[in-house]
């Protein structure tokens, strides 16, 4: 079986779309979107982003919207299907085949903690892999096979941090490749921290200068205290920073004051080497507008019409953007990241 199994999400737009949840007490799904009305939703996403790559995780999919049916991955929400198909299956493979003229990867979620003990292959699922009986092992509070390596699992023990990175810098650099074939591009590394030598940013720089060390070919950047490298793949985190709309004053030179504080704290982070998308709150400055353009249309409404609630959202969107945009990037150049930050406008619609 071959297939592309790793993109680039430094690239790519993903996002989750939320199909379905469970009603177990009447045995039925309770259906948000369907197959077909997500097809259209992707239709819309892909206009508005001008054909950009993107992966959308289906969340709902399975059994009665759980998800929870794995390794069993025949078992799709039926209550999804459109009324021309057999059954659920038939209708996420056309889906799956649709999304991909709107230059869009449909992948599926799965809820690994809960599908153990009810599925028919599972037994025979946790015969087969150590993983999975490892970890019941360890869910159950027992650790006494955890050193029978074989199969798809094998447990190394380290004493100490800066030994342990060690090791994960061997096995992708010599012994996985070379015991087994597997190209380090493949492989992915997980760490319960950040800081010390065994967390991400210690180990970032570790595989980088294993697996990618500088080269004359290769171009770089450099991002406050970090380098980038072409080829680099890296751990990270994407963050959604929540701003609210209190927390930017009630003027604009209250804004300009507070956004500067603030474009230092997200720049540490951006430093850090984390992704951001900063979303924010504009209560108070949709109240300042709207009352600037009543007064305005009060002071002559032959002239003046009155401004609707979304227009005066919108212009609340732009400005604190715009100011936090420029914060941010002169934030940025003071430190030397250079980096583009660019403000999105959006739209909700409410269903009443």
């Amino acid at each position: 079986m071959t297939g592309r199994f790793n993109y680039d999400y430094s690239k790519t737009l993903w996002m989750k779309m939320y199909l379905a949840t469970p009603d177990f007490a009447r045995g039925v799904s309770d259906v948000k979107i369907s197959f077909e009305e997500a097809l259209g939703i992707i239709k819309t996403v892909d206009a508005l982003t001008q054909g950009i790559g993107k992966i959308v995780y289906l969340v709902g999919w399975q059994g009665l919207g759980h998800d929870d049916c794995y390794p069993e991955m025949h078992k799709v929400n039926d209550f999804l299907k459109r009324d021309c198909d057999r059954d659920g299956r038939e209708s996420l493979l056309w889906l799956i085949g649709e999304a991909k003229k709107f230059h869009t990867v449909v992948s599926v979620h799965g809820n690994l903690a809960d599908e153990y003990g009810e599925n028919e292959s599972h037994p025979e699922f946790v015969r087969e892999s150590a993983i999975v009986k490892n970890a019941h092992e360890i869910n159950e509070g027992r650790t006494e096979s955890l050193g029978q390596n074989g199969g798809d699992y094998f447990f190394l023990r380290r004493q100490g941090a800066a030994r342990t990175a060690e090791t994960v810098v061997e096995l992708m650099t010599r012994r996985l490749p070379e015991k087994m074939g597997i190209d380090p591009s493949r492989i992915q590394v997980l760490s319960p921290t950040r800081k010390r030598e065994a967390g991400t940013e210690n180990l970032n720089q570790a595989l980088q200068a294993a697996l990618n060390p500088p080269d004359p070919s290769r171009a770089e950047t450099a991002f406050g205290s970090w380098i980038f490298r072409k080829g680099d793949r890296i751990m990270g985190k994407r963050i959604v920073l929540a701003l609210g709309g209190n927390a930017l004053g009630n003027n604009l030179p209250e804004q300009m004051i507070a956004v500067k504080k603030t474009a230092s704290a997200i720049v540490d982070l951006i430093e850090e080497g984390d992704d951001l998308v900063i979303v924010h709150g504009n209560g108070p400055q949709v109240g300042m507008i709207q009352n600037a353009m009543t007064e305005l249309v009060r002071s002559d409404p032959e002239k003046y019409i009155p401004c609707p609630l979304s227009v005066c959202v919108a212009m609340s969107q732009g400005y604190i953007g715009y100011d936090l945009q420029n914060a941010l990037r002169e934030e940025m150049l003071d430190r030397r990241i250079d980096i583009g930050c660019a403000t999105v406008l959006t739209q909700v619609e409410v269903d009443p």
